[in-house]
């Protein structure tokens, strides 16, 4: 969650500068989903839902100090970042793509940055929101709920709650306007199944960041279509 929050911070402040002028804005439906659970209890204010994760996140850390869990460095949060890029150009056939897209925007300049903004909103948003929501709090719960059912081995428990999990994330992308084809669904549901695995075995940062970065990714091969 501490490695999480640069992220966050960076995607609230630029996305309100970003479409503060505009009567449309695009934002993904995890985060529409999260946030108008969040604006039904009277938490309204950007400034308030990020009091709360701090509060939050405060929390986890001294439960985890009176642990005696040993934190990282600083240097493993930059770890974090470079091992989910790895992760997100793996995740997906646009390697060959990246270094022409990002040799591009050396003529562009600060415009071709701006007219990218969109793009690098919606995957950070997809990162974040969805990785909350399916990842840290619907996973996080399947397993805390079968570990106190089941009393099987963990690595049937995770297996369950992966698949589980991974299926409602497959299907909560139809919940717009796209149609479901069997092609799309089983490519959701083993992206899902991917960063179930990673948010259990590598943390909640990891599972964000590579889910972020994998769809900037595929947003420079594919545009905005």
């Amino acid at each position: 969650m501490l490695a999480v929050m640069p992220a966050i911070i960076f995607y609230e402040v630029v996305v309100r500068w970003y479409y503060q002028d505009m009567v449309l804005e695009v934002r993904n439906s995890a985060e529409i989903f999260l946030k108008d659970f969040i604006y039904a209890i009277g938490l309204r204010e950007p400034v308030i839902l990020l009091g709360v994760y701090l509060l939050a996140t405060l929390i986890i850390v001294l439960y985890a100090r009176k642990r005696d869990y040993t934190f990282p460095g600083l240097s493993a949060y930059f770890l974090v970042v470079f091992e989910s890029i790895i992760y997100a150009a793996l995740l997906g056939t646009v390697t060959a793509s990246i270094t022409n897209q990002i040799l591009s925007l050396q003529t562009g300049g600060l415009a071709e940055f701006e007219a990218m903004l969109p793009q690098i909103l919606m995957s950070l948003s997809a990162g974040i929101w969805e990785e909350i929501l399916f990842r840290l709090i619907m996973l996080g719960l399947l397993l805390y709920f079968f570990n106190q059912l089941m009393r099987s081995k963990r690595w049937l428990q995770i297996a369950i709650a992966t698949f589980v999990s991974s299926v409602i994330f497959s299907v909560f992308h139809y919940a717009s306007f796209e149609y479901f084809t069997w092609s799309s669904f089983t490519f959701r549901f083993v992206a899902g199944c991917i960063l179930g695995l990673l948010f259990v075995h590598r943390g909640l940062a990891v599972a964000v960041y590579t889910h972020s970065f994998y769809d900037f990714f595929y947003f420079l091969q594919n545009g905005t279509n």
